[in-house]
């Protein structure tokens, strides 16, 4: 008895202790407690994995964004030494050195420039190509590569020569650097109008004035009212590259000679007048005709008074030492600039030296008066005012400002000039690729 109770008793304990262990095993399935910190164990790693590629992959691209950034200003760069006529070798250093000074690193990146471009769509000599190619260190990516990863930026930038332009303005920041008012009637053949300030208020023409060209562009802006007339654009070009000064690299001439001797007489009769060097100014009053050649206008204003009537072919004026231009009243004035390619002043009709003071020079004439060349004045403005006339012949303003006034009419054709293309507007530079 006493056996078969100990048997009855054990059995007993048997079942509740199954009951027991499924009862505890149906609550460890259903108790969630802890469960979330197994879990953030188990997925941790896979966590801090994914958010070190991300980082990563984010710094790759941002290198990228700033090697594009590099790339692009070396391209561009390059391509406007291009447009200025510079060597492609001379272009291609400069380019590398834009980009260099623009997010490239030349402790680790290799910057290649090519002219012309050897991939790409543009393979053109116009275009300049810039690659860069930088290697940098894998982190958290070498778990699965071992190589550093390299990261390439590529830019192709193209020119455009511009067209003819008759009136080039240089001054980078003046208002109204080209300014046409009044009731100036001006008409430009095949030929633009440009100018270099960035100013908002870089070119304008009002008034009852009227402007007749291709196109006409700025750096800055331009306003226009309803006397302007394109022939070759539909809309005036704002924000525009600058134009290059053509004449930059034109030579001044020897300025020790001796001083000229003026023609005898009274200074209202007829005169011939030879090549040389005029000091203190020369001022033309009466029938004047001058000889083939360079004169130097030294220390003193070159005056053509309103009774003069002066002629000379193959001429060329160079001003120096603070003297200015001014043709007065109702002087008839027929004046043409070298022709002969061999001539190193070849369309030039007035040159102002680069270091003069800030200055006007004011041009006026009668409607015979005709002028074919160039007038150059790179730090001083020219101003066409009163009833100046000039037409129908060939003459191109590159000055530091350019103004027509008044009742002014300008009938520019240059048309089988041989000088005619040495001035020339922006055209463009862009980036292509």
């Amino acid at each position: 008895m006493v056996a078969a109770g100990r048997l009855k008793k054990w059995v007993n304990m048997m079942q509740c202790s199954k009951f027991g262990f499924l009862s505890f095993l149906r609550r460890f399935r259903g108790d969630r407690r802890g469960a979330s910190v197994l879990v953030f164990a188990l997925t941790l790693p896979i966590m801090i994995g994914f958010l070190g590629l991300g980082s990563e992959v984010a710094y790759w691209y941002v290198n990228q964004r700033t090697m594009q950034t590099a790339a692009d200003f070396g391209a561009f760069s390059a391509a406007v030494d291009l447009r200025g006529g510079k060597l492609d070798s001379y272009a291609m250093v400069e380019g590398k050195s834009e980009a260099l000074d623009n997010g490239a690193d030349a402790a680790t990146d290799t910057v290649t420039v090519n002219i012309p471009p050897l991939s790409g769509a543009i393979t053109t000599s116009d275009a300049a190509e810039v690659i860069i190619v930088r290697s940098l260190p894998r982190l958290f990516s070498a778990i699965f590569v071992d190589e550093p990863m390299s990261i390439t930026a590529r830019g192709v930038a193209q020119y455009s020569a511009g067209n003819s332009a008759c009136f080039v303005a240089l001054r980078r920041s003046a208002d109204f650097a080209v300014d046409i008012s009044g009731s100036a009637d001006i008409i430009l053949h095949g030929c633009d109008v440009q100018s270099n300030s960035s100013s908002a208020d870089a070119a304008r023409i009002t008034g009852s004035a009227t402007l007749t060209t291709g196109c006409i562009s700025a750096a800055g802006g331009i306003s226009a009212s309803a006397g302007l007339t394109l022939t070759d654009c539909s809309v005036p070009d704002e924000g525009a590259a600058l134009s290059l000064d053509p004449y930059e690299s034109l030579p001044m001439p020897d300025l020790t000679g001796p001083c000229a001797t003026l023609p005898a007489g009274s200074p209202t009769a007829a005169h011939t007048f030879s090549p040389g060097r005029y000091c203190g100014g020369l001022t033309l009053q009466g029938t004047e005709t001058l000889q083939p050649g360079v004169y130097i206008i030294d220390g003193g204003d070159f005056e053509i008074n309103s009774t003069a009537v002066v002629n000379g072919t193959d001429v060329t004026f160079i001003l120096t030492g603070g003297g200015t231009v001014s043709m007065n009243g109702a002087a008839e004035i027929n004046l043409a600039a070298p022709t002969d390619p061999a001539d190193p002043y070849v369309g030039i009709l007035f040159y102002q030296d680069r270091d003069e003071p800030d200055a006007t020079n004011s041009i006026n004439g009668n409607s015979d008066s005709n002028f074919e060349g160039v007038f150059y004045f790179p730090s001083q403005g020219v101003t066409f005012n009163g009833t100046s006339a000039a037409g129908p012949g060939c003459m191109l303003l590159v000055a530091n400002t350019v103004k027509v006034t008044g009742t002014s009419t300008l009938g520019n054709n240059c048309v089988g000039s041989s000088f005619f293309g040495d001035v020339t507007s922006a055209g463009y530079v862009r980036l292509v690729e």
